[in-house]
């Protein structure tokens, strides 16, 4: 697998913690394949908010990033998207923060088992260092 992770988890209160920062690292960015799932919940969540940047621009044209709400037996990426009608241009400036603050009503809740992934569009021809930031809410 291709991705490198870092975790911080606060203290919970009044069962409903802080914004827990998952940062996924997407080594070999230009491969496709490299794209998956890349959070399981182990409690319920919602996800807040997630941010993007990559050191090197695709070359490949239109290329796209989004965050999907795996359930059950679907396969990685082939859910619903957890953003709000946005996705990730991989194909603009390198070393610029995107961010999108709003999520899908209704898919941004994780229950138990359910998976985050990356689903990728496009090539990512040259795509170097792709960094995500996703901000997630217990609500256990």
């Amino acid at each position: 697998m291709a991705f490198s992770f870092s975790n911080e988890y606060p203290v919970l209160s009044d069962h409903v913690s802080e914004r827990e920062p998952l940062i996924v690292y997407v080594n070999g960015a230009a491969t496709t394949t490299n794209y998956s799932t890349f959070f399981i919940a182990d409690r319920p969540y919602v996800v807040v908010s997630a941010q993007e940047i990559h050191a090197v621009a695709s070359t490949g044209g239109a290329t796209t990033l989004d965050i999907t709400k795996d359930t059950g037996t679907t396969a990685p990426a082939g859910g619903s998207s957890v953003l709000n009608g946005s996705t990730f241009n991989l194909a603009g400036t390198a070393n610029t923060l995107q961010t999108i603050n709003g999520v899908a009503t209704g898919v941004a809740q994780l229950a138990v088992g359910d998976r985050l992934a990356l689903k990728l569009t496009g090539t990512p021809t040259s795509m170097t260092n792709v960094t995500v930031a996703v901000a997630l809410r217990s609500l256990y």
